[in-house]
């Protein structure tokens, strides 16, 4: 759907998809409702600068499982920007490369709550708001207030675009299909079946693993 300027608005969404599950793809659709998408893409992370890596599964599993959850959905796409970089990748670099794919296009960046409470951290944060229409996404009984401000703020202070999805009900995580495959416990239902499919096929997360998100 074209925005009131007419061009074609693009979502970016990002993560380590470790593994990828249905709580994502709710998020992934609320973002297409609410800001009207024409397209998301789900952006599998190689080499997170704010994650142990050695922790997180090969970029083949996970790319893959994303590939698999996505391929139903006809507004979803599937990036490997960031499998593909052998260096720590960052959401600057990562808009450079979408901004030279869609030119023309309005460009949107779906982010979690935690993630935007902690922007000012990021690798030069505040071009982020010059090249993406930022979208957060707060999961229920999380504080609001807070973000309301820190949204206020930054489109005072930076002229940004910001879009708050709020009261978001999950209670699916990564952490929790690694938990309980790697006690044995069933994670039909949390996942799609062709990913719990390829779970089963490559023994992902057999083992106990930590509680990592």
């Amino acid at each position: 759907m074209a925005s009131e300027t007419g061009k074609r608005k693009i979502g970016i969404f990002g993560g380590t998809f470790d593994p990828i599950h249905y709580g994502h793809l709710i998020i992934g659709q609320l973002a297409l409702e609410v800001c009207k998408l024409d397209e998301l893409y789900f952006v599998p992370a190689g080499n997170p600068p704010h994650k142990v890596t050695d922790d997180v599964t090969e970029t083949i599993h996970r790319l893959r499982m994303v590939r698999l959850a996505a391929s139903p959905h006809s507004q979803f796409r599937v990036c490997d920007y960031e499998i593909n970089r052998t260096n720590p990748s960052y959401t600057v670099h990562l808009l450079n490369y979408f901004r030279k794919q869609f030119p023309e296009e309005e460009l949107y960046f779906v982010m979690g709550a935690d993630s935007f409470r902690e922007l000012e951290l990021w690798y030069h944060y505040k071009e982020l708001f010059s090249m993406a229409r930022l979208v957060v996404i707060n999961r229920e009984g999380s504080d609001t207030l807070s973000l309301e401000e820190r949204a206020i703020h930054y489109k005072k202070d930076f002229k940004a675009v910001i879009t708050l999805i709020t009261g978001i009900h999950l209670d699916v995580s990564s952490s929790m299909l690694r938990q309980r495959i790697g006690s044995q416990q069933s994670i039909k239902h949390l996942t799609p079946k062709d990913v719990e499919h390829y779970i089963n096929e490559k023994q992902l997360y057999q083992k106990q693993v930590k509680n990592r998100a």
